[in-house]
């Protein structure tokens, strides 16, 4: 059993400057929404020489409504620090070598660590992590783009050129979020579909399902397909050769890519690939081959 602290916002302002100062080796900060006075005041308390991480979702109605610092990127810059981007996160985390982690609802703002008078109500618990935990902290920031200087500038190009009369919610463009989506290695079993088609067309409106949240309330496209993890997943499996990958095949490299822990059952894996084949079929993405007892995918060259 670890030794579990529960700490307000305000205690946990208290302690970040002690913690962070004792990293001997590595800080990982983990923010939904994230601000740039928060990462210079922890600043002047890390030490140097040490691996700092910084993760943030980054989108770009967070950025214009302020809820994070588009110059976030600068101050991460200039201390030598990396700086992800995860378009679909929402946690709070901190991890300081391997002998401390922060868990809770506190984003990385002045209103999240209890600056300002009215700052919000915040839960957060301190916890000495387990191998197993650090290794899921990593797990879960694999997908993770690591920001540049050039992706950087032409995000800034899309804020100035923002057309504000648009009646859409603002988000990056297509070859920003390709960037972001460039390889996914690891899934959570919520980013892969369960409904085949006619399954998903057949459903109640009335009805929640995980596959709805995954179409976005939208009509299923092969452009939305392409924004999904697990067709990112898919097709970088299916580009590695050029042959034909069977389902029992693809079912099992689909298992071994799963973080959640306990590990999905293999018969709710066999669910997701078999509406990955029907979809694949539905939006005629790749070739399936069809067998005798099974079927297969492959990818042709161009």
């Amino acid at each position: 059993m670890h030794e579990r602290e529960l700490l307000t916002e305000r205690e946990l302002q208290e302690l970040l400057p002690q913690v962070v100062s004792e990293a001997s080796r590595s800080i990982t900060i983990v923010s939904a929404f994230l601000k740039k006075d928060v990462l210079l005041w922890l600043s002047q308390y890390i030490p140097e020489n040490i691996t700092v991480r910084v993760v943030s979702r980054w989108r770009m109605d967070d950025i214009l409504s302020g809820s994070s610092d588009f110059s976030a990127y600068d101050v991460c810059r200039e201390n030598g620090w990396k700086f992800l981007i995860d378009q679909k996160l929402h946690a709070k985390v901190i991890l300081v070598d391997q002998s401390c982690l922060v868990i809770g609802s506190s984003n990385y703002t002045k209103n999240g660590l209890g600056f300002n008078p009215n700052s919000n109500l915040e839960l957060n618990i301190k916890v000495t992590p387990s191998d197993k935990e650090i290794v899921r902290v990593d797990n879960f920031l694999t997908n993770a783009y690591e920001l540049d200087d050039a992706t950087h500038a032409d995000m800034a190009k899309e804020l100035e050129n923002l057309d504000t009369n648009a009646a859409t919610l603002p988000e990056w463009s297509k070859s920003i979020l390709s960037r972001f989506n460039a390889f996914t290695e690891k899934l959570w079993i919520s980013e892969c579909l369960i409904l085949s088609p006619q399954e998903f067309k057949n459903l109640p409106k009335h009805i929640w399902h995980n596959d709805k949240a995954l179409w976005g309330d939208n009509e299923p496209s092969t452009d939305i397909v392409k924004q999904m993890r697990v067709f990112n997943w898919l097709d970088h499996e299916l580009s590695k050769e050029v042959r034909i990958f069977n389902f029992g095949e693809l079912s099992s490299l689909l298992h071994s890519s799963i973080i959640n822990d306990p590990s999905p059952y293999r018969k709710e894996i066999k669910e997701c690939v078999a509406a990955l084949f029907d979809w694949v079929e539905e939006l005629n993405l790749y070739e399936i081959v069809q067998f005798r007892r099974t079927k297969g995918m492959i990818k042709q060259d161009g």
